[in-house]
């Protein structure tokens, strides 16, 4: 789930030492739990010395003693940091270092949604298509990366792009396109991927016998919301993130509508490879009155455009689903980001839905952009979501799913999928 970016550009010639800086005044303000100053400014330095050794220092400083009052702390950043942005000189460009602090200062919040972005990359499936039910379409690679360093593919869609590539799961993802991506997390290598069609790019896994092999993928267009009539009259749902639109909403009831229509006994929502975005709307078509969920935050935050972001949202149910509903399973897996855990965490806790597959991303929260230079934009999250009736945080935790079923060797080799197949089966009972 998203807010508007923050259009405000910080001066460029901050260097990597203004960057940190702005970077820990904006967690410090935003972020959804407290933070201190002290401690994220020994974060950035601990990534940017790091970085200096790597590229052949020996002779970096142990990190200053930052005391605990922030005004204090911000001083010793601003006197000692230099010292690394010299030693640097030569060896590492002050983008090189700049980036290693951040990435250290973020990955260390342990959030999936904190994160720096790469300039000019893309990560999100959305894609403008006026033909499709929704007005978009997802392209998609058909596989998921941790967030975590090493890269790893952490699961991949039967029959699909990647999987018919080759790329499997559990492959360590060393290269793409040529630049090593062993040590990104997942937004940072997805921003490495050629999205446009018929892109042919390159990954470079490791395959059997820590052998790496160089593999051929391209995207696919897929018109959201998919739907389709499986044997034993099932209505399957696809839902590649949610962009929160009337015509999407409009979409979504037609759909659910059409499979009423077609007789259908059961209906299954395919979440695995949804990339998050508001959905509020497909939830209340389910759902008639209740706590859909709540957002928490640590402090209210007033933004300068005026918007307020207040210490707790409940979000409610509103009296506006669908007057027939059926037997629903929903799919989920570690590719079920924000949104999508959004959804089905209060499916489960009311149980309207049975949960099929693997445990989601624990990725759910109110995400924010914020520029702090030009070429210069870091994602946080501003809130952290509780779920239902229960008050269930997940963020960081994710969902279990009441079966729980993750696809074999043997399963990949043959294109099949052992998840979406139980499904059908629970709902044929």
């Amino acid at each position: 789930m998203t807010e508007p970016p923050d259009t405000r550009n910080r001066v460029a010639t901050l260097g990597p030492s203004g960057l940190v800086r702005a970077a820990v005044e904006t967690l410090i303000t935003e972020f959804f739990e407290p933070l201190a100053a002290d401690e994220l400014l020994r974060d950035a330095w601990a990534g940017a010395t790091a970085a200096v050794r790597r590229a052949g220092r020996s002779d970096v400083p142990s990190p200053p003693e930052f005391p605990g009052d922030p005004e204090g702390a911000y001083r010793v950043h601003d006197q000692a940091f230099p010292t690394l942005e010299r030693l640097a000189r030569g060896l590492l460009s002050p983008d090189e270092l700049a980036t290693a602090a951040l990435d250290e200062l973020l990955t260390r919040r342990r959030d999936a949604h904190t994160v720096l972005l790469v300039p000019r990359g893309r990560f999100w499936p959305f894609e403008d298509d006026p033909t499709s039910p929704a007005g978009w379409a997802s392209r998609s690679f058909g596989m998921t990366l941790t967030d975590t360093s090493p890269l790893t593919v952490i699961d991949v869609l039967a029959r699909g792009p990647a999987q018919r590539a080759g790329v499997r799961r559990g492959q360590p993802v060393l290269a793409i396109n040529g630049r090593p991506t062993i040590h990104l997390r997942r937004p940072q290598a997805m921003a490495r991927l050629n999205w446009q069609p018929g892109a042919v790019n390159v990954l470079k896994v490791c395959g059997p016998s820590t052998h790496s092999v160089n593999l051929e993928l391209q995207s696919e267009l897929m018109p959201m919301p998919y739907t389709e009539i499986l044997p034993g009259q099932i209505g399957l749902l696809r839902m590649d993130g949610f962009a929160a639109s009337d015509l999407e909403a409009a979409a979504l009831r037609v759909a659910l509508e059409g499979f009423e229509q077609a007789g259908a006994r059961g209906w299954i929502v395919d979440m695995r490879w949804n990339g998050g975005g508001p959905s509020i709307q497909l939830s209340r078509l389910l759902i008639d009155k209740g706590r859909l969920f709540s957002r928490i935050r640590f402090n209210e935050v007033h933004l300068p455009d005026g918007t307020l972001l207040p210490k707790r949202q409940d979000i409610d149910f509103d009296a506006t689903a669908l007057p027939i509903q059926r037997p629903l399973v929903i799919l989920i897996g570690p590719g079920s980001i924000s949104g999508a855990e959004s959804f089905a965490g209060p499916m489960q806790a009311y149980g309207r839905a049975k949960l099929v597959g693997e445990r989601s991303a624990g990725a759910c929260g109110l995400v924010r952009t914020v520029h702090l230079a030009a070429g210069w934009t870091i994602c946080l999250a501003t809130h952290h979501t509780d779920f239902g009736p229960d008050e269930r945080q997940l963020n960081r935790i994710g969902i279990s799913p009441d079966v729980v079923i993750a696809p074999t060797p043997e399963d990949e080799a043959a294109g099949r999928d052992p998840q979406l197949e139980a499904a059908v089966d629970m709902l044929h009972v």
